[in-house]
């Protein structure tokens, strides 16, 4: 099948990061979720891709990782083999997709489709149809990424290690503007003003001090006068009491009392995703669900301690306060603990930690062996 392709050529637009979009089957003529990763190791393309369906009334979840090779205007995107270990079916190891696709770009969006079909085996017939994606300015957004990051996998992505190091270089960037700002100009030359008029030092030979000769001093005899009679000193009244120093009310994060909550806490491996730095006395929380509403529940704890118990993740805002005092430790570690998996694993949220008036993100993913955590630092 023919392909046009429209805007630039397809080598000079950057491919690498996340696709989203729709993966449409010819025969069935249904439409399914799908998202592609595509990523750049010398000069080499890698991709993983996401197809969600459902199977007698199951959603289930398959994982590929492709090959992705330019041709022409055209890129080849084929199977490799299924992730067993993120998908929940397994399907026929001989049958292997093929997709050709091109990219466009219209503004600052770009898009890529084209067609796809299956080799013929002894038990399955070809299979074809189309696929039509756009590129995602945020690829944390994607269920996608959030897997295969859960896996350890994403670090090395060629887009993941960019966002990585523009981050950093913002950093640097806002630091030296800090730095500059901190510098004092050269302090002006002081100037001695007299009725409006400025008054200049001129140079001249330096002035001669002349010390007075000491005057002869007489020496006279002193009358001596009889000592004075003590009067009676006033009774001392008594010092008043220092009052007592009032203690400073505390503000006392709730401790939930929940046997149900956070059970297998001691016995799942903790992961610290983040540092969040922070000043303010209070800190506000806010967790939703990381995508899917799919029935996700967790629980938070705050240095051990269970501050959220069994709370379902969703699209409303559920807002929990954590105060900070002097007997607060500078570090506070906040672990987000999967209740279950909902219906599409792992457990993935998004905690929203509000710090005055900044506002930090941070997605989480977490299942029944691992609990996902963040530090919060104190900026003294």
């Amino acid at each position: 099948m023919a392909l046009l392709s429209t805007g630039q050529p397809a080598g000079l637009q950057d491919i690498t990061g996340i696709w989203k979009g729709d993966f449409y089957v010819d025969s069935t003529k249904k439409t399914y979720p799908f998202e592609l990763s595509i990523s750049e190791d010398n000069g080499k393309y890698i991709g993983y891709s996401r197809l969600s369906f459902e199977e007698k009334g199951t959603r289930h979840v398959v994982i590929r990782d492709h090959t992705v090779v330019m041709e022409g205007d055209s890129f080849v995107i084929e199977d490799v083999k299924q992730l067993a270990k993120a998908s929940t079916i397994s399907q026929p190891k001989d049958v292997r997709k093929r997709m050709v696709v091109t990219v466009s770009q219209s503004d600052s969006i770009l898009s890529m489709a084209g067609t796809w079909k299956t080799n013929r085996t002894r038990f399955y017939l070809a299979a074809t149809g189309t696929v039509s994606l756009t590129k995602e300015k945020d690829f944390r957004n994607s269920a996608l990424y959030q897997k295969l990051d859960s896996l350890s996998m994403a670090s090395t992505f060629s887009y993941v290690r960019k966002d990585r190091e523009e981050k950093a270089a913002m950093v640097e960037a806002n630091r030296e503007r800090y730095l500059v700002r901190r510098v004092t100009k050269p302090a002006a030359a002081l100037e001695r003003k007299t009725d409006g008029k400025k008054l200049l030092a001129l140079a001249g030979p330096p002035v001669r001090i002349i010390k007075p000769r000491p005057m002869a001093i007489v020496q006279r005899s002193t009358p001596v006068a009889s000592a004075p009679v003590a009067a009676a000193a006033p009774p001392k009244a008594p010092a008043a009491p220092t009052p007592a120093k009032q203690p400073v009310a505390r503000r006392a994060n709730n401790i939930v009392s929940d046997g149900r909550a956070a059970t297998q806490f001691a016995n799942r491996q903790t992961s610290t995703m983040q540092e969040v730095f922070f000043r303010s006395d209070s800190l506000q929380l806010t967790l939703y669900d990381n995508g899917e509403i799919d029935g996700d529940t967790v629980s938070v704890l705050m240095n051990g301690k269970v501050i959220i118990a069994r709370q379902g993740l969703s699209t409303k805002t559920n807002v929990h306060t954590i105060y900070i005092d002097e007997e607060t430790p500078d570090s506070i570690q906040l672990v987000m603990y999967a209740e279950n998996l909902g219906s599409i694993p792992p457990n993935t949220g998004l905690l929203i930690v509000k710090d005055g008036s900044s506002t930090y993100e941070v997605r989480f993913s977490a299942d029944l062996k691992t609990n996902a955590a963040i530090v919060l630092r104190r900026r003294r």
